[in-house]
């Protein structure tokens, strides 16, 4: 069984998309004025949940960027 799970919630689509990922899962949502990259996994030394989020140019594809929020998901 997956342990993350992903939903587009609004869109186009009559269909909400979705993705399931077992140690991680990544999320890239983008205009033309840039992108937000959302990555979420599973720390296998301490066994929490992880996410970081990034703001980045239009077409960015890797983790460079400015670093909005990141943390645990244990803890909000």
């Amino acid at each position: 069984m997956s342990h993350f799970y992903a939903q587009i919630t609004e869109s186009a689509r009559k269909t909400t998309p979705t993705a399931r990922g077992h140690h991680s899962i990544e999320t890239v949502t983008q205009s033309w004025k840039g992108q937000i990259r959302v990555r979420m996994w599973r720390c296998n030394q301490t066994q929490v949940d992880k996410y970081t989020v990034i703001l980045q140019p239009h077409g960015r594809k890797d983790d460079r960027g400015i670093i909005i929020m990141e943390g645990n998901l244990d803890s909000p």
